[in-house]
Order: structure tokens, then sequence, then C-alpha cells
């Protein structure tokens, strides 16, 4: 059994990213050391 979908005519394709998932763990990102200095508001 085979089933066929198609999007709705106009339908558009999107894509989005976050800084941590692009750069986890990348000790020489801004976003690394905002997560890790004391008293920071990124926990």
């Amino acid at each position: 059994m085979s089933v066929q979908f198609q999007f709705p005519k106009g339908f558009l394709w999107g894509t989005a990213t976050a800084a941590h998932q692009v750069e986890g763990n990348n000790i020489n990102s801004d976003f690394w050391l905002a997560e890790h200095v004391q008293g920071g508001t990124i926990e």
C-alpha cells in the first residue's frame, strides 16, 4: 500500500537554528562563555 501526500499550493519550507545547537560545547564561542559565567542570565 502506497500513501502519497502533497503539500498545499504555496507551501513554503523553512528552517531555524539556535546558537547552542550550532555552537554547543564550542569553547571558543561567545555563547559558550555566556553559559559559563558565574551569576549570568543563561543557565
